[in-house]
């Protein structure tokens, strides 16, 4: 049986540590300096931790072998157009973005909704995707939802603890997810 250290993943889990651990460093920081903790304040960690997790749940989960993730590649062109429209500060670059979002989420339902079996981590997958959504057009729309502390950090460190804890229950396969290309 294999162990972390020689998963194909092992690279993810260590930035998703490092980036957690460096955020708890910083709200330990900020409680011990008395100043008032905004999300931005951790900035670079989180969104670090963010990325890994996302792609390791990408890459080992089962939407790419769907065809809805040929669907959902339209979504991500859309989202691509509108971030170049809004930095060249062009009208319709928002709407892009949140139509995008909104496509590609319309997509990783549809997926769900068709999967024979659903397990937590699957629907964790799904509240992560509504809540990121949520937050990202919410920050667009500049709503105040947007201001709150974002849940989405704490899901995704769940998703992949429970990731941590599926794969090491196979014995950290090496070919999982291999054969896919596009």
């Amino acid at each position: 049986m294999a162990n972390i250290i020689h998963s194909k993943h092992f690279t993810n889990y260590v930035i998703i540590a490092i980036g957690y651990v460096a955020t708890i460093a910083i709200m330990v920081w900020n409680f011990i300096d008395g100043d008032v903790l905004f999300i931005d304040d951790l900035g670079i960690a989180l969104a670090l931790s963010q990325l890994a997790g996302l792609y390791l749940l990408i890459t080992s989960g089962t939407f790419k072998r769907t065809r809805f993730y040929r669907y959902a590649r339209i979504g991500i062109a859309i989202i691509l157009i509108g971030a170049l429209l809004k930095i060249m500060h062009y009208y319709g670059g928002e709407i892009a973005v949140i139509l995008g979002y909104v496509w590609i989420l319309g997509c990783y339902t549809l997926s769900f909704i068709k999967k024979p079996y659903k397990k937590i981590l699957d629907w964790l997958k799904l509240i992560y995707a509504f809540v990121v959504i949520i937050q990202t057009t919410s920050t667009f729309l500049h709503y105040a939802v947007a201001d709150y502390l974002q849940i989405h950090f704490l899901i995704m460190l769940v998703m992949v603890i429970l990731h941590i804890k599926e794969q090491k229950e196979l014995g950290y396969p090496e070919d999982v997810n291999d054969n896919f290309s596009l």
